[in-house]
């Protein structure tokens, strides 16, 4: 958790009561969530559930689903983390963050049934029950949530029964809580599995795929695996991605996507394959061929996204190997504005940008969880062009830079770093 994931605005006492359970941390576990939700007499209860668990790919792959139950007609709650520049942004309705109006509602309601508890709930154990409250009362048709960390003990895995469980794919992550292999890190993202429910699982290690088979078999959900049971043949090139979606003797084309990167092709293609059997575990008589063409207007900030022209801008939120291995087309004779939180494999990272990028401007985004310029730039494997303590100071020096090399700059690294320059670019650009 970062002091910039809430903004306290005014002074609102139910941002300020939110912000102080900063200070909690992570607490992985199901008690305290369980017992703000009867609370709240169980309002996940009342909802249809598409559940997100995996490393890397998850708010795509969710921004993907909602943009296809939304062209069927349903009207979907999506509840994603963690946020770009307002914490409103994670508690979406049809493409809407909650109006503050009803945040302060909900985030009250969740006040009020954490007395209940012997101790604070962590932000996200509050944030999470404010959601699922909140899209009970707004009687959404499918609820799309997504996993905060890992699955078995994350606040979400409160879902009981839901249309279609789905694990993006497997990766190193949050080793201190998850594990450090791919085994461990696949058991914990595994526990979101429910009986009877489809699983859904795209890509990932051999070694991984078998932990989630025998903990399917366990809890007897039906497993599907990329690869397998399903085919995803990512279309295009990396700037413009489609995907063939094959399940059975069914298929499906994409259009071209609004997300750059051979990734985001198999992300859509899951979510595809998701949807199909959302719809029929939610009742809804669907034709896929209507609902595909709305992958094209799926919406997801801060993915390869563009922001400036002159110089090309592009913000990225990889923040780990495996999330800038899949974009290192784009960081191809880049200039790259790198910047890390201290928990993350900054070595690898570093060492991937070494063989691609052209110039290296090292930075750190504002709060308490950025690793300091100095140990990150000593992760350099060439000396970085330039070592700014700030990225309203780092981010001008590297659009010049871009600009005299007619490069395009790329900012990635971190969500928290991809906020920043955001929001610096797009008061620029305005």
């Amino acid at each position: 958790m970062n002091e910039r994931d809430i903004d306290l605005r005014e002074g609102w006492p139910h941002r300020a009561w939110l912000a102080s359970l900063i200070q909690h941390g992570v607490k992985l576990g199901l008690s305290n969530i369980r017992t703000l939700l009867r609370a709240l007499d169980n309002p996940h209860h009342r909802l249809r559930c598409v559940h997100v668990a995996g490393t890397n790919g998850k708010g795509s792959t969710c921004a993907f689903i909602d943009a296809m139950l939304r062209a069927a007609g349903l009207r979907v709650g999506r509840y994603t983390s963690p946020h770009l520049h307002d914490v409103t942004e994670r508690i979406q309705v049809n493409g809407q963050p909650i109006p503050e109006s009803a945040f302060a509602e909900a985030m009250d309601r969740a006040r009020r049934a954490a007395s209940s508890l012997p101790h604070p709930p962590t932000f996200f154990e509050a944030l999470t029950a404010a959601a699922f409250d909140w899209f009970a009362r707004e009687e959404v048709d499918a609820a799309i949530i997504e996993v905060g960390l890992g699955g078995r003990f994350d606040a979400t895995s409160v879902i009981e029964n839901p249309a279609v469980s789905i694990i993006t794919g497997i990766g190193l992550e949050h080793t201190r809580y998850l594990g450090t292999t791919h085994q461990a890190i696949a058991m914990e993202k595994a526990g979101i599995l429910r009986p009877g429910a489809p699983a859904l699982v795209g890509p990932c290690p051999p070694e991984a795929a078998a932990v989630i088979e025998a903990r399917a078999e366990t809890v007897r959900a039906p497993l599907l695996l990329a690869g397998r049971d399903f085919l995803l043949e990512p279309r295009g090139d990396f700037w413009t991605p489609a995907v063939r979606a094959r399940f059975r003797d069914r298929e499906w084309l994409s259009p071209v996507l609004p997300l750059p990167g051979t990734h985001q092709a198999l992300n859509a293609g899951l979510a595809l394959v998701a949807v199909h059997h959302a719809c029929q575990a939610l009742g809804v008589p669907a034709d896929m061929d209507t609902l595909v063409p709305a992958l094209a207007t799926a919406r997801w900030a801060g993915r390869l996204e563009k922001v400036l022209n002159d110089p090309p801008v592009l913000l990225d939120a990889a923040h780990n190997p495996q999330g800038i291995q899949a974009i290192l087309p784009a960081l191809e004779e880049a200039i790259v504005l790198f910047a890390v939180a201290s928990d993350k494999d900054a070595a690898t990272m570093a060492s991937l940008l070494s063989g691609k990028a052209a110039e290296v401007v090292i930075t750190a985004f504002r709060g308490s969880r950025a690793m300091p310029v100095e140990q990150l730039a000593r992760y350099c494997v060439r000396p970085p062009h330039a070592v700014i303590p700030s990225i309203p100071d780092a981010l001008p020096v590297a659009i010049d830079l871009a600009r005299q090399q007619g490069r395009r700059l790329v900012v990635l690294g971190s969500i928290y770093a991809v906020a920043e320059a955001r929001a610096l670019c797009l008061a620029c650009g305005s």
